[in-house]
């Protein structure tokens, strides 16, 4: 958890400043966290088994669901009390839902879920949602609510598998009835979509000190799409391409960086460790309210050796010009590192590519739910022409400048009336 969680760029805080436990002399002390922080810190690993007197026991078996069968884009739900000390009546018990946004660690311990919790939720069950019974099992206790790092709100859950902790504790199983769910979902919820060839498909791309994430079109050909600005700074440094867990990182070439002044933010690369990637994701047009994924690498990079995390929510607004979509807006939490990552329906086609959230420059917040992508139906002509051709000249269409849809990505005034689309393939 300190690797995922590092202190040097998270704030821990607690209310019960009085109340709190005292420090144990036999928990060693961070000396980089000071105080209150401290404290909160050192707890973060701990958990404590209550045993309540005058319970009236009854007849039931919980049902454990290991997280080593879990998988990534399983639906969760969320039941906690948040800010339980201000008022329990309206608080208690209250449902948070999303899905599975990442998991790491020996048996998958640690589970990291876009279903949002806020701090005073941490204790409360993480349950994962289907199987052929339609129940919920219970997967994960909630330990911390990742709400905000760098100016940013992240709206993450993270918790820790509660079958691993009742494992660790000497005897449970002679004191607490449970059983291990070992039913397996390897697929989008309600799809025949693989997750896990997915998550293949989006790779973290490295340039220098940062990260982005990147979509392999495959056709033998080693391309992968990605954003200009995730290579911004390849004429200093190498771009490499990690395609999946403990694979090494790779060298790529840039075929195409969008020049500055245009608004598609995109760029092109080719890797040739990926030939053995033949077909071409599947695409879709976009349609408003429907449900989609985010596929990328956001805010763990390289050093975590994860696959890409996903987020889910739906498609808030297609914007178009000339009837042909411009822009893609979606409520799936989008954070720095998923940029170039791949936005997807419940099929698992390709809608999108991500390019960013929404910024106050005022105050410098970031709203990670309110999000921009390049629709893939519209560029595509172009791409698959370079596919066939191999004419690097055709990438020059990708360059579009258009002041009507500089002013959308731009948020800038709308355009005047009669203003056109200027000339292109898209």
């Amino acid at each position: 958890m300190k690797q995922l969680m590092p202190e040097g760029n998270w704030k821990f805080a607690d209310n019960s400043k009085e109340s709190g436990p005292k420090s144990s002399p036999n928990v060693p002390v961070d000396e980089s966290v000071d105080g209150e922080d401290e404290q909160m810190y050192k707890l973060l690993p701990y958990f404590v088994l209550v045993q309540l007197n005058r319970w009236n026991s009854y007849n039931s078996v919980m049902r454990v669901r290991s997280t080593k069968c879990c998988r990534i884009g399983e639906p969760v739900e969320l039941l906690a009390t948040p800010f339980a000390n201000l008022f329990p009546d309206i608080m208690l018990n209250s449902v948070s839902k999303g899905i599975i946004s990442n998991l790491s660690g020996r048996n998958h311990c640690l589970i990291l879920s876009d279903a949002r919790c806020i701090p005073g939720s941490e204790g409360g069950p993480l349950f994962t949602l289907g199987g052929s019974d339609d129940s919920r099992h219970l997967s994960g206790i909630v330990v911390s609510s990742m709400c905000w790092k760098n100016g940013e709100w992240l709206g993450f859950s993270l918790a820790c598998s509660i079958h691993e902790v009742l494992g660790s504790i000497p005897r449970l199983d002679e004191q607490v009835d449970y059983e291990v769910e070992l039913r397996k979902r390897q697929q989008f919820p309600g799809t025949k979509k693989s997750m896990s060839l997915t998550l293949g498909e989006v790779p973290l791309l490295k340039v220098g000190p940062s990260w982005g994430s990147g979509v392999i079109l495959g056709q033998g050909q080693g391309l992968v799409i990605t954003c200009s600005h995730v290579i911004k700074d390849s004429h200093s440094h190498t771009v490499q391409l990690k395609s999946a867990p403990r694979s090494p990182l790779q060298p790529c070439q840039v075929l195409y960086k969008s020049p500055v002044g245009t608004q598609f933010d995109l760029a092109l690369v080719s890797c040739t460790g990926l030939e053995a990637h033949k077909s071409c994701p599947p695409l879709a047009y976009p349609t408003e309210g429907s449900t989609v994924y985010v596929v990328g690498h956001a805010t763990f990079g390289e050093e975590l050796d994860l696959h890409p995390s996903v987020t889910s929510g739906v498609i808030s607004k297609v914007v178009k010009v000339n009837n042909i979509p411009v822009m893609i807006q979606t409520t799936c939490a989008v954070h720095p590192g998923a940029s170039g990552g791949a936005v997807l329906d419940g099929q698992g086609r390709l809608l999108g590519i991500v390019v960013c959230n929404a910024k106050d420059t005022d105050t410098g917040a970031s709203f990670p739910h309110v999000n921009m992508c390049v629709p893939v139906i519209t560029i595509w002509p172009v791409i698959k022409e370079y596919i066939q051709s191999g004419d690097a000249n055709v990438l020059k269409y990708l360059n579009l400048k258009n002041a009507v849809i500089n002013r959308l990505w731009t948020l800038g005034t709308p355009a005047a009336p009669g203003a056109c689309l200027a000339e292109s393939r898209l």
